[in-house]
C-alpha cells in the first residue's frame, strides 16, 4: 500500500502581502488575545474548526466543489502551498464517491488537524500578526492588538478578522464569502460563546444562524461538522436527515482504518 505520510517542509509558500487563508483566518479568530493560546473551546472544535478552513480554501481555488452533502474533485494541480497540497493529494488517491463528512472526520483527526494548525501558526508568525514567547505560548503581535491592521496587507483584507466579522454581526451589511464561511465556522465550533457575551450572542443569534446559511460550502462545511459531532439530543434529528441517502443515489465513505490516516509533517 502506497504510503500517506507527508513532511511539511519549513519554506515560505506565499506572498506574505496577501490576504490571509481561511485557515489563517480561522486561527486569529481562535486565538486568546488575554493570555494567548487558543480560546476555551472544546478541543474536538478546534480541530473541526481548522479541518473545515482547510476544505473551504481547497473549495474556493477550484480544486474540490460541494454541496449539502457530496465533495466533488475537481482539480489535482497544486497550488505552491504546504498546507492543501498534501490534502489535496489525499483526496484525489481516494477511490469512489465520498461526502463531506468524510472529510470533515478524515481532516480532523489529531495527526493532520494539529499540523495544519502548527503549520498556520509559523505562517503567522512569519506574517508578523503572532509572536511565540519563550515559552511556546502563541500570542498577538502588540502592534496588531493596538492597530488592529495586518502590516502590509491591503484594505479590507488587511483589517483584523475579529474586527471584519463583529462588523458583519451587528450590522446589516452583505458578507464577503469569505466572511459567511468564517462566520458558520465560528457559530459551530463554538468560537462565539467565548469571544461575545451571553447577551451579544442571544441579541444577535439570528444574525448569526442567517450568515451562515448564505454560502453553500460554509452551510455544507457546518452541517457536516454538527453531523460528525456525538449529537445531543436536539441534534439527532438532523444528524439522521443529513445522513439519509436521496432517492436512487448511492454514497460510498471509505471506512476509516486505525493507523493509516495521512499525515502532513
Amino acid at each position: 500500500m502506497q504510503s500517506e505520510s507527508h513532511h511539511i517542509r519549513r519554506e515560505p509558500t506565499q506572498d506574505l502581502r496577501s490576504p490571509l487563508t481561511l485557515i489563517e483566518e480561522i486561527y486569529v479568530l481562535l486565538l486568546d488575545r488575554g493570555g494567548g493560546g487558543i480560546v476555551n473551546v472544546k478541543e474536538r472544535n478546534v480541530r473541526y474548526a481548522f479541518a473545515g478552513a482547510a476544505l473551504m480554501e481547497l473549495a474556493k481555488e477550484y480544486r474540490i466543489d460541494t454541496d449539502l452533502e457530496h465533495l466533488i474533485f475537481v482539480d489535482p494541480t497544486p497550488l505552491g502551498d504546504d498546507i492543501l497540497d498534501p490534502l489535496l493529494s489525499i483526496i484525489t488517491r481516494v477511490d469512489g464517491k465520498t461526502d463531506i463528512v468524510y472529510w470533515i472526520e478524515r481532516f480532523s483527526a489529531p495527526e493532520i488537524s494539529n499540523q495544519i494548525r502548527r503549520r498556520a501558526a509559523e505562517r503567522l508568525i512569519d506574517r508578523g500578526i503572532f509572536n511565540r514567547d519563550p515559552g511556546g505560548t502563541i500570542l498577538l503581535d502588540p502592534q496588531i492588538s493596538r492597530t488592529r491592521r495586518y502590516t502590509g496587507i491591503a484594505l479590507p483584507y488587511g483589517q483584523d478578522v475579529v474586527l471584519r466579522v463583529m462588523n458583519v454581526i451587528f450590522s446589516e451589511d452583505i458578507p464577503t464569502p469569505d466572511e459567511t464561511m468564517l462566520i458558520a465556522l465560528g457559530d459551530v465550533c463554538g468560537i462565539f460563546e467565548k469571544i461575545l457575551s451571553k447577551s451579544e450572542l442571544a441579541e444577535r443569534k439570528k444574525r448569526i444562524e442567517l450568515v451562515s446559511k448564505l454560502d453553500v460550502i460554509g452551510l455544507s462545511v457546518r452541517n457536516a461538522i454538527l453531523t460528525v459531532r456525538k449529537p445531543e439530543t436536539k441534534d439527532k434529528m438532523l444528524r439522521r436527515a443529513f445522513l439519509k441517502p436521496s432517492p436512487g443515489t448511492y454514497h460510498k465513505r471509505p471506512p476509516l482504518v486505525s493507523g493509516s490516516l495521512p499525515l502532513l509533517g
